[in-house]
């Protein structure tokens, strides 16, 4: 599946410590005028995205599944209505939507794949724009099968299905996205107590154990995340793990 259906997989109201995982998977530090360059000349989708109304608010190099991209994400201060219509439009390329608050895109030019995926948050009236800029083989490379990485003492839930994994090239932040047939709860379960027994600590301890949100653990300077939600309109649960070494002065 391609890795921008798995937000859309969940509820909205289940998206945000899904967004919120990925946002500190991103967060390299706000963006400059100089990054922003480096993105256009690459290609016109940030200019496009800007005239539409949206804001630069993160821009790093990634590795999806092993194939390496510049992703960046815009944030614009509408539903994701009229903001597809205006990207459809501005690109000519028809997005694929999942209900009213969320669609994806693919736009192949000049021997470079862009993928576009825009999604509501919270309120919405705010929207956030994902566009993934890869050469062709890249992109190719991100479609093939992902293997859980080590991640140094973070377990992969037994029998889960890895779909798509994410390493931010500039933090070496990695972001795992699974599959499996056990409910929520019990991958909860799992790695509250896998996680304990390798020396992790519950960062917030009213998030660790069951609950629709996302639990934060910590050893010395690393931080794991873990979110467990049922996919929408599916028995099968979304697993997100994510794996972020802090900076220590």
């Amino acid at each position: 599946m391609e890795w921008g259906f798995r937000i859309l997989n969940l509820r909205r109201g289940q998206r945000r410590p899904f967004l919120a995982a990925l946002c500190v998977w991103l967060a390299a530090g706000p963006c400059e005028g100089r990054v922003f360059a480096r993105w256009r000349a690459a290609s016109d989708c940030g200019r496009v995205l800007t005239e539409a109304g949206g804001r630069l608010v993160y821009e790093a190099d990634v590795s999806i599944n092993g194939g390496d991209g510049r992703l960046a994400v815009f944030g614009f201060e509408r539903h994701p209505e009229p903001v597809v219509d205006d990207l459809e439009k501005a690109f000519g390329a028809p997005f694929r939507r999942a209900g009213a608050d969320s669609a994806t895109a693919r736009i192949e030019s000049a021997g470079r794949e862009i993928r576009l995926i825009a999604v509501a948050l919270e309120d919405p009236n705010r929207t956030l724009v994902f566009a993934l800029d890869q050469g062709a083989a890249e992109a190719r490379r991100s479609r093939s099968a992902a293997s859980f990485p080590d991640l140094d003492g973070v377990p992969p839930y037994p029998g889960a299905e890895p779909d798509t994994v994410m390493v931010n090239r500039e933090t070496q932040t990695t972001l795992v996205i699974a599959e499996t047939g056990a409910g929520p709860d019990a991958v909860r379960a799992f790695y509250d107590s896998a996680l304990r027994a390798a020396g992790w600590n519950p960062a917030f301890p009213d998030t660790a154990g069951p609950g629709d949100r996302m639990a934060v653990y910590a050893r010395g300077p690393r931080v794991c995340c873990v979110f467990a939600a049922q996919v929408a309109g599916s028995p099968r649960t979304q697993i997100t793990v994510l794996h972020k070494k802090l900076a220590v002065k």
